[in-house]
C-alpha cells in the first residue's frame, strides 16, 4: 500500500492537492484525510471513506501546517512517527512570495535536507513559484467559469498578458489574480469559500497538460506526486 504524506502551507494549497489526488487517483481505491496543525497538534479536518470491501492501495493524508514556516518544522518533527506508521514518501509544498525568489530555491533545498532526521522515506520539498496562485494563472479556461464576461481577449485587452506572460513572472501572483477577476466585477481573497470557488472552477486536464508546461515548479511538483502515489 502507498502512504503519502503532504504537508502544505495553507488552506489554498489543500484544496488543491486533494482535487489533483482525487484526479490522479480516480481509477484506483484510495483513501484521503485533512489534517489541520494547530499547537503543534494535528486535528482531523475530513476523510473520505473506503469503498465497502475493498482495501484502498493508496492513502494520503494532506496536512494543512497553517504557515509557510511549519511546513518543514512538521515533516522533521513528524518523520521518524510517519516512517514508524508505514508511509513511503513525504512532501511538503509552499509558496516563495514574499520573502523568497527562484534564485533561492537551491539554499533552501539544502537547508531542508541538513535539517531532517535520517530516515529510508524518500521526501521532497517544493516551491510554488511565486506563489500557487501563479498556477491558477496558467489555466486559462477558468476565469470563464468565475464570470461569463472574463474571456481571455477581455483580460489581455486590459494589461493581462496571460497569453504571452506566464503565471510566474507576475511579481504579486495572488494579487494579479484577484485584479483579473475584478473585471468580471468578483474578488480573490485567501479566504475558503473564495478558494474553493477557484479550486473547483480548475480543469484539471488542462492544468495537467497546458499548464504543467508553462510552469517548472508545478511539473515538479506533479511530477513527485505522481512518483509518490504510483
Amino acid at each position: 500500500m502507498r502512504k503519502v504524506a503532504i504537508f502544505v502551507e495553507g488552506l489554498t494549497e489543500v484544496e488543491l492537492t486533494v482535487r489533483l489526488v482525487e484526479h490522479l487517483c480516480h481509477s484506483h481505491h484510495y483513501t484521503v484525510e485533512v489534517q489541520r496543525q494547530y499547537g503543534g497538534n494535528l486535528l482531523p479536518v475530513r476523510a473520505t471513506p473506503a469503498a465497502p470491501n475493498q482495501a484502498p492501495t493508496i492513502h494520503v493524508t494532506i496536512v494543512n501546517c497553517c504557515s509557510d514556516g511549519q511546513v518543514v518544522t512538521q515533516i522533521k518533527e513528524r518523520y521518524a512517527g510517519l516512517q514508524a506508521a508505514g508511509y513511503t514518501s513525504v512532501l511538503g509544498l509552499q509558496d516563495l512570495y514574499p520573502n523568497f525568489s527562484a534564485t533561492d530555491v537551491p539554499k533552501l533545498q539544502q537547508g531542508f535536507a541538513r535539517v531532517l532526521p535520517q530516515g529510508t522515506i524518500p521526501r521532497a520539498l517544493h516551491f510554488a513559484e511565486l506563489e500557487t496562485e501563479a498556477w491558477f494563472i496558467d489555466e486559462h479556461t477558468h476565469y470563464s467559469r468565475i464570470a461569463p464576461a472574463l474571456t481571455v481577449e477581455v483580460i489581455v485587452a486590459a494589461g493581462f498578458d496571460i497569453v504571452t506572460s506566464v503565471g510566474h513572472t507576475w511579481p504579486h501572483p495572488a494579487d494579479t489574480l484577484h485584479r483579473i477577476y475584478k473585471l468580471g466585477n468578483r474578488a480573490y481573497k485567501k479566504r475558503g469559500k473564495t478558494i474553493c470557488r477557484t479550486v473547483n472552477a480548475m480543469s484539471l486536464p488542462d492544468m495537467l497538460g497546458d499548464g504543467r508546461q508553462r510552469s517548472p515548479s508545478f511539473h515538479r511538483f506533479i511530477a513527485s506526486l505522481e512518483a509518490s502515489l504510483f
